[in-house]
């Protein structure tokens, strides 16, 4: 498949379980909590931009060791993301991500890590990588 600049690609994983979203929670004086969640399966679409966009897509084309990065373009959409099957929580020695993990989601106030780190005023950053190759189709 040849790629071109301007032209809307959708991106698909070529695996199962191969679509990696990592939420980080930000707050001033606070230490980053990430949050990593698998999914099962998924569909993005990548509008290229510029011959950097366009080498970046070519090259992760048939290379099932290179990590498909949505973020190094700029602009592209999810569409969708189903059947999470792994899900952790990660930030620095100072933050017991367990027990918060824990009183989140046994606390009926929040309902989820997203309602309950917006209510405490931390802003959030969503990132989203394909791991073990992709399949692309272009969009007409």
């Amino acid at each position: 498949m040849k790629i071109e600049i301007g032209k809307t690609y959708e991106i698909t994983p070529k695996f199962k379980k191969s679509i990696v979203e990592r939420t980080v929670y930000t707050k001033e004086n606070e230490s980053p909590i990430s949050i990593f969640s698998v999914w099962r399966g998924g569909t993005f679409a990548v509008t290229i931009q510029n011959e950097d966009e366009l080498d970046i897509l070519d090259s992760c084309i048939g290379d099932d060791e290179e990590i498909f990065i949505l973020d190094d373009f700029s602009y592209w959409e999810l569409y969708e993301t189903w059947d999470e099957c792994a899900n952790w929580w990660e930030s620095d020695e100072s933050t017991d991500v367990e027990l918060l993990q824990e009183h989140i989601e046994n606390n009926e106030d929040y309902f989820g890590a997203y309602e309950y780190f917006e209510s405490k005023g931390y802003d959030e950053e969503c990132f989203y990588s394909i791991e073990n190759g992709i399949e692309v189709t272009e969009i007409e």
